[in-house]
């Protein structure tokens, strides 16, 4: 069985304990409505299926590492999971601080809050901070920078921090097994991935997923290395998007590619 993301709160108050069970959280590359897929085509309920086990896909579009760890009690509203995932960092954006209210150490504004949440952190100037306080657009941080930021200088999702940050929340609530899942391979006839080298974008984004998983003693589901492979090994021709891919340059994937995500996640967590 899978319960998706959007079942509201008052419903998931009505189930039963599901234990043991798998934790999904993610964005819409977890669970999305865009391209008329229903969540038994996402790797969550396709996981559950080949393993066994009653899934639960808390997948969002738009979600961001910071809202995932401002959300990441949700998982644990009926019952705490056996294995819990997080697939972060697609959407960790940078946005600029805002020229009023006047910037100082502890708070500003922000051009666009889109993408932060209370609790979250954030890298200004090279300095990672959490976010206790959000209004609209202003910030407030729960420790002071050390040099008060200037309007126009960045402020950017601090990925590395929120997966870690999520990992430990959730090993503290009793989830034995704990999973960061890479980001997948991009089989784009250009601009994408190769098997030579990885794009840049998803190649920091990966770095940052997996030196989490590390830092925090988490598994880490290698999708790239594990698409890479089946290119290499002939199974799928490099630049085929159709073969995994909703579009030529679409990131999201077909139910076929969240199939390949599923297998790689479950040779590892199962």
């Amino acid at each position: 069985a899978v319960f998706c993301g959007d079942i509201i709160p008052a419903r998931r108050l009505t189930l039963q304990p599901l234990a043991p069970f798998y934790a999904a959280e993610g964005d819409s590359h977890t669970f999305n409505v865009s391209f008329g897929m229903g969540e038994v085509g996402f790797y969550p309920s396709l996981v559950g299926v080949t393993a066994g086990i009653t899934a639960r896909n808390f997948g969002g579009s738009g979600q961001s590492s910071a809202k995932m760890l401002a959300d990441v009690g949700l998982l644990f509203v009926e019952d705490v999971p056996s294995i819990a995932s997080i697939y972060a960092g697609s959407n960790d954006t940078t946005t600029q601080i805002a020229t009023s209210p006047a910037p100082n150490a502890s708070s500003f504004g922000v051009v666009n809050a889109d993408k932060l949440a209370v609790g979250g952190w954030v890298i200004v100037n090279g300095e990672s901070r959490k976010i206790v306080s959000l209004t609209g657009v202003d910030v407030v941080l729960e420790s002071p920078l050390s040099l008060a930021p200037l309007s126009g200088d960045d402020l950017a999702v601090d990925t590395l921090t929120n997966l870690r940050m999520w990992i430990q929340t959730v090993k503290a609530a009793g989830v034995t097994r704990v999973s960061v899942i890479g980001s997948h391979y991009l089989n784009f006839a250009s601009g994408g991935d190769t098997v030579e080298v990885e794009q840049v974008l998803r190649a920091s984004v990966r770095a940052a997923q997996k030196a989490a998983a590390l830092a925090e003693g988490a598994v880490y589901v290698d999708t790239y290395a594990h698409m890479r492979a089946l290119i290499l090994a002939g199974n799928v021709a490099q630049g085929d998007w159709a073969v995994w891919h909703q579009g030529a340059t679409n990131t999201h994937l077909t139910v076929a590619g969240e199939q390949v995500l599923a297998d790689a996640i479950g040779a590892v967590l199962f």
